[in-house]
């Protein structure tokens, strides 16, 4: 039956070990996300390793607990910090400025700054819903008034 399903829908098809769902329940993830990690980990009988995914999440997708840590790393240390996060853009209606939210963190678009050039190269990808996980580099500005902004965008899920 798996093999039926491969042949018509390709990369479509995420295979879930039950045995392996306990691991993926405790990280609080929407469920397309899940499906992605096992699709990024996982082999075509579902088996994935463990530390390594383990690694990747600690690493990319932080918890809320985590934001403390990542704000100084990015304003202290002057670092740009990758994650895999949920975002919220806004477009300010009268200035034109692009801005981005990350509500896990409590991160608001009265912060935060899209360059213009970072923006015509995914727009198309964040203007298709409310809110988007996408893979993110943030940076800090201490002289603007903005003190988060996109650098880099990755490949965005």
């Amino acid at each position: 039956m798996v093999e039926i399903l491969r042949r018509c829908f390709d990369e479509m098809v995420v295979y879930k070990d039950l045995k392996n769902s306990n691991f993926f329940t405790a990280l609080s993830l929407p469920s397309f996300m899940r499906d992605w990690l096992l699709r990024r980990f996982g082999d075509e009988s579902g088996n994935f390793d463990e530390d390594e995914l383990h690694n990747f999440i600690r690493e990319l997708i932080p918890r809320k607990d985590d934001w403390t840590s990542i704000k100084n790393r990015i304003i202290k240390e002057n670092e740009r910090v990758k994650l895999l996060a949920k975002i919220i853009i806004d477009i300010d209606i009268r200035t034109g400025e692009v801005s981005f939210a990350l509500p896990d963190f409590g991160l608001t678009s009265k912060q935060t700054l899209i360059e213009d050039i970072i923006w015509d190269n995914c727009k198309n990808e964040l203007i298709g819903g409310v809110e988007t996980w996408g893979m993110l580099e943030l940076g800090y500005r201490p002289s603007d008034d903005i003190a988060f902004f996109i650098t880099v965008r990755n490949n965005q899920h």
